[in-house]
């Protein structure tokens, strides 16, 4: 039961186009369900280390990265690159949300709004800056080069 669950994991691995880092913690815990609904015995503790040394015998290209003591990933040779652009790419995309998040911040803490007791008609209109309303629109629209209206 354990050579066929390690040869449907194996080919797990091998056709997941859409990961290209594996966490063997991740892995591991994927090969106890396995053993399970094959009906096999699954020991209380799996021993992972000799999991990712059977899983590098099997697929040669997969390699091991640890970080730190607990932490080990597994990757293909070949999509290094493709993980680390992946990595830089989405650091890229949380820099600008961060920008866009400190630019309407400013204008939101910038509204001088009193309240006197009560509240005006056009109070929650005049409470929203025109720059948040159109980061939302542009949320849900996409840019739009014809006027909106508020």
């Amino acid at each position: 039961m354990e050579a066929i669950a390690l040869a449907e994991h194996v080919m797990y691995i091998e056709e997941a186009t859409r990961l290209i880092v594996f966490k063997l913690s991740d892995l591991t815990k994927l090969y106890c369900s396995l053993l399970e609904q094959l009906g096999a015995c699954v020991p209380p503790r799996v021993n992972s280390t000799r999991l990712k040394e059977r899983l590098l015998m099997q697929i040669p290209t997969l390699c091991a990265y640890s970080e730190g003591k607990e932490q080990v990933r597994l990757a293909f040779s070949e999509d290094i690159g493709a993980a680390l652009n992946f990595a830089q790419d989405n650091d890229t995309e949380t820099m600008y949300l961060e920008k866009a998040a400190m630019i309407v911040r400013k204008y939101l803490l910038a509204k001088k709004q009193c309240f006197n007791g009560t509240f005006d008609a056009d109070c929650q209109r005049s409470a929203v800056p025109d720059l948040l309303l159109v980061l939302v629109n542009m949320i849900l629209e996409g840019p739009n080069v014809v006027e909106r209206e508020r």
